[in-house]
């Protein structure tokens, strides 16, 4: 069973009197433990698929089953309930709570699936120590660099151990070398076991992942499966540049 199958999806806004058609009857399925890319040009529909995957927006029309259960037409609570528990999204510009800790930020999540403050603070600081974060976590944000940043929301999204982590641009704010972090780390959690779906506009991370699906006008235009069943961690270029550490 595919932890993600979209049937047939489609989404239309209005725009005064204008509809206008973001995505245009979409077929999709997902397995689980792999790490796929969507790509397009602005405006081919990737942010409005990658919402609806992560239960920020409804279909229009259309089937959503997501680790076997249709979530497209479900009342906002179960939603909710299921956004926290099934995804974790990563964003490009971090979205972390600036007077919170870094700990306080990983355990946004679980607070919201009402775990018991022993068992969050245990599963913050192990997350922590698995993004290289684990002697900062009394830092704010203000006190990290753009990289460390998107691992705390890295080790965020991941706060409830969903199945599958979305990232939406993850590296569009940072420097290739810290760019290439990232994708390690991607890569390290797709061969544990995680599903990634990221939207990306950097054809060289096209070698870290097994698929890529070329959205065009709200349509998928292209998809593509690379040969290999596992691809190893990627070897990010040497520029000689650090991420620079504050």
């Amino acid at each position: 069973m595919a932890l993600v199958e979209l049937r047939n999806i489609s989404k239309s806004y209005e725009r005064g009197e204008t509809l206008l058609q973001a995505l245009d009857a979409v077929d999709l399925q997902v397995e689980a433990g792999h790490f796929m890319a969507v790509m397009g040009a602005s405006g081919s529909g990737k942010s409005t698929l990658l919402n609806l995957l992560g239960l920020l927006d409804r279909p229009t029309t259309g089937d959503y089953f997501l680790d076997g259960e249709n979530v497209a037409h479900l009342d906002d609570d179960s939603m909710s309930e299921i956004r926290c528990l099934k995804t974790g999204i990563v964003f490009q510009s971090f979205n972390l709570f600036p007077h919170f800790s870094i700990l306080q930020n990983v355990c946004v999540p679980m607070r919201y699936a009402r775990r018991k403050r022993s068992e969050m603070l245990d599963r913050a600081h192990e997350l922590l120590d698995a993004v290289g974060l684990g002697d900062r976590v009394d830092d704010r944000p203000n006190r990290l660099s753009g990289g460390q940043c998107q691992r705390v929301a890295i080790a965020r999204a991941l706060a409830n151990d969903p199945p599958l982590l979305l990232a939406d641009e993850p590296t569009g704010n940072l420097d290739e070398h810290t760019g290439w972090e990232m994708m390690e780390l991607f890569r390290k959690l797709v061969n544990d076991g995680r599903s990634i779906i990221m939207v990306t506009h950097n054809p060289e991370y096209e070698s870290v992942v097994e698929r890529v699906v070329r959205l065009h006008d709200g349509r998928i235009a292209d998809d593509r499966r690379q040969t290999a069943a596992r691809l190893p961690t990627p070897k990010r270029p040497a520029t000689g540049a650090e991420d620079d550490e504050s």
